[in-house]
């Protein structure tokens, strides 16, 4: 039998190929399901990012914990490209 695989590349590539099948459905069966957010809250974010930055041209990111949503530590301020800055104040609908 062990010749017959050897030397056999269609069953070879059989082989390969439910293989990675399987994988896929095993993989598929065992990942939990993805949250996306909704749009209003992808609005919401920019809008929020957008007033961080125009107001003193830097952004902070605050780090929240996933279980209480508390907020953890903040990281910056960071400094904005002033050219970014400009571009999105004169650009704002």
């Amino acid at each position: 039998m062990r010749n017959f695989i050897h030397k056999n590349k269609n069953f070879k590539k059989g082989l390969k190929g439910g293989l990675t099948t399987l994988s896929l459905f095993v993989a598929l069966g065992v990942s939990q399901t993805a949250h996306a957010w909704k749009p209003t809250t992808h609005v919401y974010l920019a809008d929020y990012a957008y007033e961080d930055v125009v107001d003193d041209g830097q952004v902070t990111f605050d780090l929240l914990d996933p279980d209480t949503g508390e907020k953890v530590r903040t990281l910056g301020p960071y400094k904005v490209s002033p050219e970014l800055v400009e571009i999105l104040r004169k650009n704002r609908p």
